[in-house]
């Protein structure tokens, strides 16, 4: 036997197939052509369609595909196996479906469960000629080679779904779970439940220069040996990129996104996103990219954005498994590169090394930096953020500015060294009051900003926390003072020391508690008064428990 139902139109018109449950032979299944003069080629069957196997000794060799439709008509080729319940079955020994359009139309298929054992699971190409192109299951869809394999030659749309209600929808392939090339015009869109892929990609998609857009959309499981989701777009419009379930490049990446430059990707992981790689989680090549990790969402490994313009917004979820998070090129805006990095509403710790961003934003954000040093163009803290360096001997290798409502923290229990490379512009808060005197701050570049630096000061011992400043004060800030102990040898405690310009008024005690007989403020801690002294020979200003004639300032209830 041949095939189990065999047709073909030379005459004209349409050929349209229609069977229940068919058994085919060393040719097929069902094989079907169209030749040229004729229409459309359609075939529907609702129950299921075997050929056989290719395992028997006594087979001769022959194509043994479940479906075989070629058209070179000037219609549409459209292929339905599936039914309400979604039964419907393709079983190969090569290809479950293979479907070519050769001259016109559009080429749809729509399948419920198909397999294809040593070749494809569903094989589509849309010639030269064509318009659209079109595959969507509900069911299973396996290849040895590759599960869904389709090519779009045409002026249309490429659109591949492998998704139900359930969400359990899968497409698996020895080789790629999905590749799809959309080569003459239009957009490629991917939309599926779960796909694996035990030898490359789980899912490899192209577009070329022609394409008008290109979109991944991923609900389940999606599982490469290379890469997770490798997709190509050269196009016009943005190539994008959603997931919401576990998505892996065991040996590779889990996400890699290429765009020519000047292009855009938008890779979005939304709640339950899980996304890691051998090598890499996510990587952008070339083009710019805007990438958010959704509340919900966890991402682990290595993140490297290349060359373009790059965006990324952590608005949630488990960024603990993040070791590295590259911007690209550098730090420098000079190049027409800016790479921004904002934590927006987060809270939680941040490990990760930072590395190549212009800007970093920490927006309504309570964050833990548990890494030894960031390097940025520009640090922004605002609307709300309280950033707290981890490590004793944290540097920061940035610009910083902390608005009215944020604080950067460098307390350690008096044993910290924090260091600031860049200028500080302060409307807020620096702290690092913790109750333990002792810990330094220091910037070198210029203090600006009428801002607020709180100190633990320990009168006991004399000791406080200290920030020096190796360029100038700009403006009138603020000084206050968690002074605590009992005063034995009272003496001068030095708080801030300048290098560069500065003046008397750049700073004023802000923590004063009680009005001496001679009207001016001064804050009491233990037996004794203090006030914010200048001392201008060493450009350093003073805790002080003397007034301008030496004398000690008491606490009256003392």
């Amino acid at each position: 036997m041949l095939a189990g139902l065999g047709a073909l139109n030379y005459a004209g018109g349409a050929l349209r197939i229609t069977a229940n449950n068919v058994s085919g032979g060393i040719l097929g299944g069902i094989v079907a052509f169209n030749a040229a003069g004729t229409t459309d080629l359609s075939i529907t069957v609702d129950g299921a369609v075997s050929v056989m196997d290719i395992s028997d000794p006594t087979a001769p060799p022959g194509i043994r595909s479940g479906i075989v439709a070629n058209n070179l008509g000037s219609g549409d080729l459209t292929i339905v196996a599936s039914n309400a319940s979604g039964t419907a079955q393709i079983d190969a020994p090569d290809t479950g479906i293979f479907a070519a359009n050769f001259s016109g139309g559009a080429l749809d298929i729509t399948a419920d469960n198909v397999s294809g054992t040593s070749d494809y699971g569903i094989y589509a190409e849309n010639l030269v000629g064509g318009t659209s192109l079109s595959v969507a299951s509900q069911g299973a869809i396996s290849g040895g080679s590759i599960g869904v394999y389709a090519a779009n030659y045409g002026t249309g749309d490429l659109n591949i779904s492998s998704t139900n209600a359930d969400g359990t929808a899968q497409v698996s392939g020895g080789d790629d779970g999905i590749r799809a090339t959309n080569e003459n015009g239009g957009a490629l869109g991917i939309t599926v439940d779960n796909v694996t892929a035990t030898g490359n990609d789980a899912i490899n998609a192209s577009n070329d220069a022609s394409g008008t857009g290109l979109s991944i959309v991923t609900t389940g499981t999606v599982i490469g040996e290379d890469e997770g989701i490798d997709a190509s777009h050269s196009g016009t419009g943005p190539l994008s990129v959603t997931v919401s379930g576990v998505t892996t490049g065991t040996t590779d990446t889990g996400i890699l996104a290429t765009t020519g430059a000047g292009g855009l990707s938008v890779i979005t992981l939304d709640a339950g996103a899980n996304v890691s790689g051998g090598e890499y989680a996510i990587v952008n090549r070339a083009g710019d990219s805007t990438t958010s990790f959704n509340t919900g969402s966890t991402i682990s490994g290595v993140t490297r954005l290349g060359l373009g313009s790059d965006n990324v917004t952590i608005a949630g979820g488990d960024i603990s498994g993040v070791t590295v998070l590259d911007g690209g090129d550098d730090s420098d805006t000079s190049d027409g590169f800016v790479d921004v990095l904002t934590f927006s509403g987060f809270a939680g710790s941040v490990g990760a090394d930072l590395q190549n961003w212009e800007e970093i934003v920490f927006d309504n954000t309570q964050a833990t930096f548990t890494g030894a040093s960031i390097t940025s163009g520009l640090t922004q803290l605002r609307n709300g953020t309280t950033f707290s360096a981890a490590q004793p001997g944290f540097a920061l290798s940035s610009a910083l500015s902390i608005d009215g409502s944020s604080t950067f923290f460098t307390g350690f229990g008096g044993a910290g060294n924090v260091m600031i490379n860049g200028d500080v512009a302060n409307t807020g808060t620096i702290s690092s009051v913790d109750n333990a005197a002792g810990d330094q701050l220091i910037i070198n570049g210029n203090l600006t900003g009428m801002g607020n630096l709180a100190f633990d000061v320990d009168v006991s011992t004399a000791t406080a926390d200290t920030i020096s400043i190796a360029g100038d004060t700009v403006g009138s800030g603020f000084i206050s003072v968690n002074g605590f102990g009992l005063t034995i040898d009272p003496a001068e405690i030095a708080l801030v020391d300048v290098s560069g310009t500065t003046s008397t008024g750049a700073f004023g005690l802000t923590s004063t508690n009680f009005t001496l007989p001679d009207g001016q403020d001064a804050q009491i801690i233990g037996a004794f008064g203090y006030q914010l002294r200048f001392d201008a020979q060493n450009q350093t200003f003073l805790l002080s428990p003397f007034a301008e004639d030496g004398t000690l300032l008491l606490n009256p209830a003392t």
